[in-house]
């Protein structure tokens, strides 16, 4: 138990004839006794072998049993039907969390079909936060509403089947569903198809160098506390507080561990851990329903959408931030939500703009319930879709006097804002008087310090005390540095976080190439990859105006919430410069005008080159070379996992290539200047 082959702790088997060494695999026991096999050469057998365990430090512990020689084989394809019980129970639990709002959305008509899946997903989120106070102040009571939602559900469901009115749901995008199921089954398949000590942290360890603390164990770990109501007496997080982190991905999950709560005498250990990560998996990859929202606004094609939507999951960014359940990539999802119903375009009417303002401002709630530092993200959206607004053309016989276009802007902003300090009322309220919040990580961002020492200092007090003591030449000082980092050329700011050997211990090419999958984690140009050169050529067509009408101003609009959320956080923060730092929604919507080059640009040999490219060096980085040296705990998840990357690389490619060579539609034809008028 403890931390096996962390940076101060290991377990290794020694041959007492030529020393050789044969390495536990990375992986922590999450305080748990966990076996492990090791498969020895036959050049071992009946010689002396020493097994060695060793701490250098007093906060990582590891504990030892004694090795044992099992006579019998495993079950022929029991991993396997581990894993493949964890996901049905998963892709079960998923549906029925969302059903009830989507079957309402779809009796009363309010949004549109290809809206109502991402209007679903929002209503589940905000109506499963109250759930959190239940589960805390009554358990039991907590546990009967997860009961109740999800067995209303259940009955909906049947109902539905029963008359068949799902045959009258038509405009439902079934593609970005079943995009969003594969991505959810090729992750649990492929992620627990290693051994890797405890399934508790496989994602932590399979990504070495690409790797994190435990922050990804939060969500998990307090759906199950909540569940079994002992929050306070066995948190196990130190000097964080309950209340220093917006819990909304655990009370998504939350119904989930009633339910592994109900039957963990009957349920495999493994099992329930593995159903809660893949439900987080689920959850997080729903980045894909505001992005197939767009992309459809843009006026993609079905094959297009599905092509960049490829494109999208095959990132290092979108990939690994999907599979490390920690609630940031969620944050850039709500995010997204908030810009698409704050400015839509001039042809949609369904839902009513009163209402679309009260979904963006629930999204721009939901984002900081999952994770306070999308804060600078809201402000930036904001400031963007009152650019949009206000630069919006109307037809002149539509056209409104500027007094009242200023009037309709200042009473959808208002409706968003009054939604939002709605939403989040709750949460503020419980941590100044409920549970006192530390306010750690407000106080990391501004000062650079959690202020652990001193739990009730005030967040004003604090910035206001190291602000008194930094000189003008060492702010700007930092913010080099800051740059420097964000690009990958400066690795001081991965030591100020903590991290020891945060590019490995590199002493081969194999350690080498693994060192870039932590460039592409910790720092923001290299996580774009080659993808910097669609998003270059987008930006450089709508700066020489070659884009259409109304869909220029809403990518641009894109643009300016990127940036503006972006140049807020750069500005104000004072921690280490990492791309984990940042409001995930500046990554994702780089990622996402990438993606839109890509599609629209499609025509030009560089930008199908490049797109090609940066998916084979995803594919190689993050799959090939963490398989490849991994020890194998179910081979058949892991062909099966293979056999939807196969599927989806012909698909991407043949997609990529299909073009005749001719612009996009949204691209205005070049005009000749030897016959311009």
């Amino acid at each position: 138990m403890g931390f096996p082959n962390s940076e101060d702790a290991g377990l290794y088997l020694e041959s007492e004839i030529d020393h050789q060494r044969f390495w536990v695999r990375d992986g922590a026991a999450h305080l748990e006794w966990q076996p492990f096999t090791l498969s020895l050469p036959k050049s071992l057998t009946n010689k002396s072998v020493r097994l060695i365990a060793f701490s250098k430090s007093t906060q990582a512990y590891i504990g030892v049993g004694p090795p044992y020689f099992r006579t019998n084989r495993a079950f022929p394809g029991l991993a396997f039907s581990k894993i493949f019980s964890a996901l049905s129970l998963s892709a079960a639990y998923l549906l029925l969390l969302f059903f009830a709002p989507f079957y309402w959305l779809t009796r009363f008509n309010t949004c549109a079909p290809i809206e109502r899946v991402l209007a679903a997903f929002i209503i589940t989120s905000a109506l499963s936060f109250p759930l959190f106070f239940l589960a805390f102040y009554f358990p039991s009571v907590g546990r009967f509403f997860a009961h109740f939602w999800l067995v209303l559900s259940s009955l909906l469901l049947l109902k539905v089947v029963i008359t068949g009115s799902y045959l009258r749901w038509s405009g439902t995008p079934k593609d970005c569903l079943l995009i969003l199921v594969a991505l959810t089954v090729f992750q649990g398949l492929f992620l627990f198809s290693f051994n890797m000590v405890s399934v508790h942290y496989a994602a932590n360890y399979l990504f070495y160098p690409a790797s994190w603390s435990t922050d990804n164990q939060i969500p998990t770990t307090t759906a199950r506390l909540l569940a079994q109501g002992t929050i306070f007496s066995e948190w196990p997080f130190g000097s964080w507080r309950l209340s220093d982190r917006p819990p909304l991905l655990a009370t998504l999950l939350y119904p989930a561990a009633v339910v592994t709560r109900d039957f963990a005498d009957h349920l495999d250990r493994s099992v329930a851990s593995m159903s809660l990560q893949i439900c987080g998996f689920g959850l997080q990859n729903c980045w894909l329903l505001p992005a197939w929202v767009l992309f459809r606004r843009l006026r993609f094609e079905r094959q297009e959408c599905v092509l960049a939507s490829l494109l999208l999951a095959a990132t290092p960014f979108i990939f690994f931030n999907s599979i490390y359940i920690w609630p940031k990539l969620l944050t850039g999802t709500f995010c997204l939500a908030q810009y698409l119903y704050l400015v839509p375009l001039s042809r949609e009417s369904n839902p009513q703009p009163g209402l679309r303002s009260a979904l963006g401002g629930t999204a721009a709630a939901l984002a900081i319930l999952s994770h306070a530092a999308s804060a600078a993200a809201v402000l930036g959206i904001f400031t963007a879709a009152i650019y949009v607004l206000m630069s919006s053309r109307r037809p002149r016989p539509y056209a409104l006097s500027a007094l009242r276009r200023v009037r309709a802007l200042g009473s959808r902003v208002l409706v968003a804002v009054l939604t939002s300090i709605l939403v989040l009322s709750p949460w503020l309220l419980w941590t100044k008087f409920g549970s006192r919040s530390s306010n750690a990580l407000p106080k990391y961002f501004l000062t650079g310090s959690f202020g652990f020492d001193t739990p009730d200092e005030s967040v004003a007090h604090a910035a206001l005390g190291f602000y008194r003591s930094l000189a003008l030449k060492q702010w700007l000082s930092s913010k080099g540095l800051a740059l420097a980092t964000l690009a990958g050329f400066y690795q001081g700011d991965l030591h100020k976080a903590g991290l020891q050997n945060p590019l490995g211990i590199i002493t081969n090419l194999w350690s080498a190439l693994q060192a870039v999958r932590a460039f592409q984690f910790f720092c923001m140009l290299p996580s774009l990859g080659l993808l910097l050169i669609p998003l270059a050529a987008l930006l450089y067509s709508l700066w020489q105006d070659r884009i259409r009408g109304d869909v220029r101003r809403f990518i641009a609009g894109l643009t300016i919430a990127a940036i503006s959320s972006f140049v807020l956080q750069f500005a104000v923060m004072m921690s280490p410069h990492l791309l984990s730092h940042y409001p995930y929604f500046v990554p994702l919507s780089l990622q996402l005008l990438a993606v839109i080059g890509v599609v629209i640009l499609r025509a030009s040999a560089l930008v199908r080159w490049t797109a090609g490219l940066n998916y084979a060096a995803f594919v190689f980085f993050w799959i090939v070379l963490a398989a490849t040296k991994t020890p194998i705990s179910s081979i058949l998840a892991l062909l099966v996992s293979m056999g939807l990357i196969l599927i989806a690389t012909v698909i991407l490619f043949k997609l990529l290539v299909k073009t005749s060579g001719a612009s996009h539609s949204l691209m205005k034809p070049r005009c000749n200047p030897a016959v311009r008028e």
